[in-house]
């Protein structure tokens, strides 16, 4: 998820790019860069083919002198004479190109040296700019010495200021369910307020009512009960 500072942190990059180049950075395409790696694999596996032809040639080199040493050892040590020497360079040289090739493919899979190579070589292009560029440190004055300690103090106060926004984040998004919990027992409040108002309005009206009705009664009383007294 990115945050309200990773948003200003790429609209800066974005700005930089656009007042140093003067124009809005070059993204390529997804497949583009897929397929320019593919083109790198395959160089990096010709790479591997020059390997081969490299060891093969360092192979070659061996002669029957080489071993001579050797046979003199087994002569005088074990009383064997080394017999068929060109035949015994033949098998020496192959055994040896084999295991130089096994070692080669090995460790050319298991690091995935093609990848390695494919990934350099589009790190130089994209960086092209900069070749030539001398970066002596001995010729840099103290502001320029001191660029990377800096940039690493601000990246670390950067994470330390995401960590802030992520903690106000999560302790407003607590204060709003608050909120609308508290906005809804107002809401319940007003409604059965309001309810209330309504049948005491309604209690009202029939209190009135009931005292008009009580008041005729009794004047009709006290109007009987003198009729009454009078015919008496």
């Amino acid at each position: 998820m990115e945050t309200k500072l990773d948003v200003c942190k790429n609209a800066g990059n974005r700005q930089k790019d656009k007042k140093e180049n003067g124009t809005h950075p070059r993204v390529e395409p997804e497949h583009a860069l897929e397929a320019k790696h593919r083109r790198l694999r395959e160089l990096a596996e010709v790479v591997r083919t020059k390997y081969y032809e490299a060891y093969r040639q360092m192979v070659s080199e061996l002669s029957p002198s080489h071993i001579d040493e050797f046979a003199a050892v087994l002569r005088d040590c074990q009383k064997h004479v080394v017999q068929n020497q060109d035949e015994l360079t033949i098998e020496i040289r192959e055994q040896l190109m084999r295991s130089l090739q096994s070692s080669l493919d090995r460790f050319w899979e298991e690091y995935s040296i093609s990848n390695r190579i494919a990934e350099l070589e589009m790190l130089k292009e994209q960086y092209k700019q900069f070749e030539g560029k001398e970066w002596n440190i001995q010729q840099m004055n103290p502001f320029q010495r001191t660029l990377p300690v800096r940039m690493r103090f601000k990246e670390l106060r950067l994470h330390h200021l995401e960590k802030q926004l992520a903690h106000q984040d999560l302790q407003l998004e607590t204060l709003l369910q608050i909120n609308l919990r508290e906005r809804a027992r107002i809401n319940y409040m007003e409604q059965l307020r309001k309810s209330m108002l309504m049948r005491l309005e309604r209690y009202s009206k029939y209190m009135e009512q009931t005292k008009s009705e009580v008041k005729s009664m009794t004047s009709d009383l006290i109007d009987d009960f003198e009729k009454d007294l009078i015919l008496k």
